[in-house]
């Protein structure tokens, strides 16, 4: 929690900018969520009371999502898997220095010296079964959105 906390200021300018567009009592949805730290502060800045959504593929860091919002006020589903197209199996290339969790990429050749490939699984955001638009929708996973965006266009194209 270092990492983030150093950060903290950050993400919460980040979250009063998105203030007029979160519903308190919506839908949020956190693509490539990490551990989670950014729906956090998202939540407790404005007092957010809704369904937040989390995907995040990496074991490790689905586990720290459950920690990071564990006593959060509102209801939390993290999902252990990516977003994408289709429904497969990928590699993607986890950073293995322990500097920093967030740098772990599907893109081979943004992959750094001592990272590790690790399968991990996709899925469309048909497959996800969430009915209800989100008010929100975050996306950070490090060179890949245009998948999860080709995996969400019908859902896009339906939302208002």
């Amino acid at each position: 929690m270092e990492w983030f906390g150093r950060r903290h200021a950050t993400y919460v300018r980040l979250s009063e900018a998105v203030r007029d567009y979160v519903d308190p009592e919506g839908t949020i949805i956190d693509v490539g969520a990490n551990i989670g730290y950014f729906t956090k502060v998202l939540g407790e800045t404005l007092d957010f009371r809704g369904t937040a959504h989390l995907f995040e593929p990496l074991e490790h860091l689905a586990s720290l999502c459950d920690q990071t919002l564990a006593r959060a006020p509102y209801t939390v589903h993290v999902h252990p898997y990516a977003l994408g197209d289709t429904d497969t199996k990928l590699d993607i290339f986890v950073d293995t220095s322990g500097g920093n969790l967030g740098w772990n990429t599907l893109v081979a050749e943004r992959a750094t010296a001592g990272m590790l490939a690790t399968t991990i699984d996709v899925k469309p955001f048909t497959a996800t079964a969430i009915e209800r638009a989100p008010c929100f929708l975050k996306i950070d996973v490090e060179g890949a959105e245009h998948l999860v965006i080709a995996g969400m266009a019908d859902a896009l194209a339906s939302w208002d």
